[in-house]
């Protein structure tokens, strides 16, 4: 997992996992797990009756060749599936294991003038090692592990040792036959990813009667970058001052571009750090 920083037109990437206020959160209580987010997104979207997106397998975001169901997407369907059944999950306490699926990739026939080319294997590379993978399904192991999703006569499906699609993995599919509009019957498709960034800088503003700070003001939050790019169920580590409420209101309304994988938007559920610029400097973002 990365971090990404924005402040004051600069830009710093550091590789690892993001820990945000530790030590300041220590002695309160402790904020939503990065996965307990994701289950309530997930159950709240199934609620609103909101189609399941998995990811593109294609960089273009066409799905051209099949489609990537990660932890989230499947967390969705499976609460789709819930709802359906009357028996719909409470987001205030999804099943345990509702984010962690494994990841199941699904490779589509293609159609080489006229012909039908249909696919018998898939594989994930990260790197010079491939991901572990399982046998492909059979029709019934679609209707247990994909409840509820369309899935076209002739596809394939194949579960992962992993729950997400990682950027810079690549998905090789071998066809029955050349794969158009090529010779060779595999199709190596790249992983692409971008991070989400803000659209626009955060503004504060104070109640009436308070004065604004002289000195930039952080807060620090937890919550989710939506699939729309809004900032979902925020809360904050730091003290509940007038000052941070009115920061941690701004940074409800404030608007992202979302993280993508090949072009499909995914959730960001690591929290974000906002810096409040009080002066005539651009405020900062960090993600």
């Amino acid at each position: 997992m990365r971090s990404l920083e924005i402040f004051a037109g600069r830009t710093a990437i550091w590789s690892g996992a993001i820990i945000l206020s530790v030590a300041a959160a220590a002695a309160r209580q402790a904020p939503p797990s990065p996965d307990d987010l994701l289950a309530r997104y997930a159950i709240d979207l199934a609620a609103a009756d909101r189609d399941v997106a998995p990811i593109s397998l294609d960089a273009d975001g066409s799905g051209l060749h099949g489609v990537a169901y990660d932890r989230f997407s499947l967390a969705h369907l499976f609460a789709r599936g819930a709802k359906s059944k009357s028996t719909p999950y409470d987001p205030e306490k999804p099943p345990r294991t509702l984010v962690s699926k494994q990841l199941i990739v699904v490779a589509l026939p293609l159609t080489c003038s006229g012909r039908a080319v249909r696919p018998l294997d898939v594989e994930i590379m990260k790197g010079v090692r491939p991901v572990l993978r399982y046998a492909a399904f059979s029709a019934q192991d679609f209707r247990t592990w994909l409840p509820g999703a369309t899935v076209p006569a002739g596809a394939i499906g194949v579960m992962f040792n992993d729950t997400v699609l990682w950027a810079n993995s690549v998905v090789n599919i071998r066809y029955a036959g050349p794969a158009c509009p090529g010779a060779s019957n595999i199709v190596s498709l790249p992983v692409t990813a971008s991070d989400a960034s803000p659209i626009g800088q955060p503004v504060l503003k104070m109640p009436e009667g308070e004065t604004a700070p002289a000195a930039p003001v952080t807060l620090r939050i937890d919550g989710i970058v939506d699939l729309e790019g809004r900032l979902q169920y925020a809360s904050s580590r730091e003290p509940a001052t007038p000052v941070n409420k009115a920061a941690l209101t701004a940074a409800a309304s404030l608007r992202f571009e979302p993280a993508r994988i090949n072009r499909s938007p995914t959730p960001w559920s690591a929290g974000v750090i906002l810096t409040f610029s009080t002066g005539r400097q651009p405020a900062g973002v960090s993600r």
